[in-house]
């Protein structure tokens, strides 16, 4: 086999000499060409672009940064970092961690252990290290023979890449996303001279990939599969030997799995698994996947960096020179593992387009479709040209059947929500007209413009990249504003609260919540889902645990069952709920929270399922109850909706001050609008009045009287009286369908039975058999309960299988429902949730046998029913 030529030949974009044949004029212009040609100039120049994106970053981020709580992931990352600041390890709310790789929470550890405030420090720290990316795109850039200024507008496009505003969050994409460019950048440096040196700079920039995001391993896969052709075509090259090249690989291939084993044996001497949390996860990971989806998350992935970059980039992997092909072929396997196993595999996991998983794809695309985009212009047919205007038009105009009315701000698909939102002036609310003529005027302005000035293509594509991505960052930081804004104040008060009330930060806290999925007490835990529903319903929910978890730093102790306390309160701990507690000690309360002192009585203290709604959340209607306009259509004095946590029958009292003899009367209306009940005010007695529900859901109250009335609202009172409601007062189901699996439920890791069900109703048989006939036409309904009665724990989950053998395995989900007798009759209301209901047809069931199964979701797999019943499908 003939060596690879690898030396590069000295010559600048386009292949050609530059050859100047204009005199000089004088002596200052030589010594001024002679500065611009000064081989210290690009370093000068990407380091001016770095302190531009830094100074950029703190200050278009510099008032969203205080309320940065989007996720969960974030209060872990925050509380991990926080954990091993303080010598408490690789924990969180007091247990091992094992969902997420260290190298994040070690820069959070880092950021927070900098200056008087923390979360000031760590923003600092984020905006120089995403900052970072601007120096592999810049030399990656000139690795391909692009010009200084092209090179220079991709590395700005980069600093103002829109998912840059991660900065301001707690996510790894701010350490994840420079380090993944780099390593690109040397993996293509190693192509080209498989030195030890650059294997293992390549290698140790891999390793620390891997471990910052889990999600980068198909990236490392790309990478170790283009190393190992490279190894195989050309075992030796100029100026290296066999055993040269062999070393080098070795270091790029070893260091990283290295890392990951080494990590790994961490984890398992912990005594959790190799996967963690996301091995759970991973059991269904085509869940939300549709083709519709499938082609929304594609056509995003083909205009995000930048609109027009698909054609060009193209044009580069059909142009590229012979020294480039492994180069192609790396930037091949990295854009596909992008697309389909992060794109798609995380589409199939939320049921949404989330482009954070592919963002490190962006800057690769922007950089190789300049590099091709010469060849377009020179080399294209009038085709490939009109190509170049019409497929990303024609991208933009399909992207409209996704329904973006589900994103609620610029995180999830920054550069299409900027279009939508786009005024003019300012960001407004959301068109899909707007995305579709402001992408497709920008698409047809770039293009015209690299098209019209041929010599300069590939500046003019950087520049519109550039630009684009600019606009799309601060649609982005404008979002991330606005909902610091609206959000910081509340949690600012809330923090003041606690503090007040005796819980400083850093305190042990211990919150009404459930257990993280990735906790392994929450496998032996029993979860009260009454508890916890009438605190997520009362406003103790997700996000606010996670805001209190991130910015108050507090030692966080997730409370699932109120009888929790007694096992896992310690003398000196706060509890917060937004439920009242008898034997309790009251340190505070501020509406709907409440906040208790644990004291050495803490066995004794049980819930009493009431709690107070604050006026802020009150609709007030009359003006002389708040608000200076005329009383609305009606004589409402106010009204609005509560959350009601689970079925039963609830008293909602108004608390006024001041005279309230002209509200008349109190009524309650259900969703769809039709009366649940009206009471008439007592004379010289709060108005109150009671409502019965089915299940969980909204009901709408309506306070009403004369309008007018002199008197303030201080808020509302709801308390759980308890019933249970009727059968036939049950919701209607939505029906689900049956999906075929590869394999049974048990065949699955961590399957295992003992769990108790039964079948109180198949179709309209209401009495227990242990087989059943149904038709296609007729479809199937079962009703019935399944808990682990050994452990006394009902999960959130229940799947129904149908298993023929040789006809296949059926899957559809059932939905929990609400079993007050069974509660009552185990003696432990936390059972409340142990039943189940599920409508589904059987169109796509073959007619045959089949053995009906019941499993309830366990952390690490499923937990079968040992009651079988047998079914005859006609």
């Amino acid at each position: 086999m003939k060596p690879r030529r690898n030396a590069r030949p000295a010559q600048p974009a386009g292949g050609k000499k530059s050859v100047n044949n204009a005199a000089p004029k004088s002596g200052k212009w030589r010594a001024a060409m002679s500065r611009l040609n000064h081989p210290a100039l690009p370093a000068a120049i990407i380091l001016a672009v770095f302190l531009l994106s830094f100074a950029v970053h703190l200050m278009a981020l510099g008032s969203a940064y205080r309320l940065p709580v989007l996720s969960t992931d974030e209060a872990q990352y925050s509380a991990v970092g926080e954990s091993i600041r303080l010598g408490r390890g690789y924990t969180s709310r007091g247990e091992f961690h094992p969902a997420i790789p260290p190298g994040y929470p070690l820069l959070v550890a880092f950021g927070h252990s900098l200056g008087s405030d923390p979360r000031l420090a760590l923003f600092v720290v984020s905006c120089f290290v995403i900052s970072l990316s601007v120096f592999p795109v810049f030399y990656l850039a000139r690795h391909l023979r692009l010009g200084l200024a092209a090179a220079t507008l991709l590395a700005l496009s980069t600093a103002l890449l829109p998912h840059t505003f991660y900065a301001a969050l707690y996510m790894t994409e701010t350490l994840a996303l420079p380090l993944m460019l780099s390593g690109f950048y040397y993996m293509a440096r190693w192509l080209e001279d498989a030195s030890l040196k650059n294997g293992v700079c390549t290698g140790v920039l891999l390793a620390l990939t891997i471990l910052t995001k889990v999600a980068m391993a198909p990236f490392l896969a790309a990478v170790f599969l283009t190393a190992a052709l490279e190894l195989y075509l050309h075992p030796s090259s100029a100026g290296r030997t066999v055993g040269d090249k062999l070393r080098s690989g070795l270091a790029l291939i070893g260091l990283p799995v290295l890392a990951q084993a080494a990590w790994t044996l961490y984890k398992r001497s912990a005594g959790v698994s190799a996967l963690g949390h996301y091995g759970g996860q991973l059991l269904n990971p085509g869940e939300h996947l549709t083709p519709l989806l499938g082609a929304m998350c594609s056509l995003d992935f083909l205009l995000a960096a930048g609109l027009v970059t698909a054609v060009p980039l193209v044009f580069w992997l059909r142009h590229r020179t012979r020294d480039q092909d492994l180069l192609s072929i790396l930037l091949r396997l990295t854009l596909l593992s992008q697309l389909f196993v992060n794109g798609l595999l995380d589409v199939g996991l939320s049921g949404a387009v989330r482009e954070r998983l592919f963002i490190g794809a962006l800057p690769l695309i922007a950089v190789f479709a300049t590099a091709g985009v010469a060849s377009l212009v020179e080399h294209g047919s009038k085709a490939a040209k009109a190509s170049f205007l019409l497929v990303p038009c024609l991208a933009v105009l399909g992207l409209m059947a996704y329904p973006f009315e589900s994103l609620s701000n610029a995180i999830e698909i920054p550069w299409a929500t900027a279009l939508g939102t786009f005024t003019g002036t300012g960001f407004g609310a959301f068109q899909k007209l707007r995305l579709a003529a402001f992408g497709v005027g920008w698409i047809l302005l770039s293009a015209g413009l690299v098209l019209l000035w041929r010599r300069s293509s590939a500046n003019h594509l950087a520049l519109s990249i550039a630009v684009f991505n600019a606009f799309c960052f601060a649609s982005s930081a404008h979002a991330l504003t606005t909902i610091s804004r609206e959000g910081l104040p509340g949690l600012e008060e809330n923090l003041r609260f606690l503090a007040r009330s005796g819980a400083t930060l850093g305190s042990r806290l211990l919150i009404a919540t459930d257990a993280g999925p990735w906790q392994s007490s929450r496998a032996h835990l029993i979860s009260d889902y009454f508890f916890l529903e009438w605190n997520r319903a009362m406003g103790l929910d997700g996000p606010n645990v996670w805001q209190l978890e991130t910015l108050g730093r507090y030692d966080i102790r997730p409370v699932a069952q109120w009888r929790q306390l007694a096992e896992i309160a310690r003398p000196g701990d706060y509890f917060l709920t937004t439920t009242r507690f008898t034997n309790a000690e009251l340190a505070g309360s501020k509406p709907p929270y409440y906040l208790f002192r644990i004291t050495a009585e803490a066995a004794r203290m049980q819930p009493v399922y009431a709690s107070e709604i604050p006026h802020e959340r009150v609709i007030i209607v009359t003006p002389g109850m708040g608000q200076p306009s005329p009383p609305a259509a009606g004589q409402d004095l106010a009204s609005g909706p509560l959350n009601i946590p689970v079925g039963g029958s609830y008293r909602l009292t108004a608390m006024a001050q001041g005279d309230f003899s002209a509200a008349t009367a109190i009524e309650f209306k259900a969703a769809d609008g039709a009366t649940l009940s009206r009471t008439a005010a007592a004379p010289g007695q709060r108005l109150a009045g009671e409502f019965t529900v089915p299940g969980p859901g909204q009901v709408f109250y309506h306070l009403l009287g004369r309008p007018g009335v002199g008197v303030k609202l201080q808020g509302l009172r709801l308390e759980y009286i308890g019933s249970e409601p009727a059968p036939d007062q049950l919701p209607k189901m939505n029906p689900v369908t049956f999906t075929r699996a590869n394999r049974p439920l048990e065949a699955g890791p961590q399957a295992a039975t003992g769990a108790d069900c039964h079948l109180d109703q198949f179709n309209n048989i209401h009495h227990v058999l242990p087989e059943f006939e149904t038709t296609h036409q007729q479809g199937i309904f079962l009703k019935g309960w399944i808990l682990d009665r050994s452990r006394m724990k009902a999960s959130d989950e229940v799947f129904v299988e149908l298993n023929s053998g040789s006809r296949g395995v059926y899957i559809a989900r059932a939905q929990r429902q609400h079993r007050l007798d069974l509660a009552r009759g185990l003696g432990d209301l936390s059972l409340l949730y142990t039943g189940f209901i599920m409508s589904a047809p059987l169109d796509g069931v073959p007619a045959g046998e089949y053995r009906i199964r019941i499993f309830q979701k366990e952390p690490q797999g499923v937990q079968a029913c040992g009651v079988d019943y047998a079914l005859r499908v006609e």
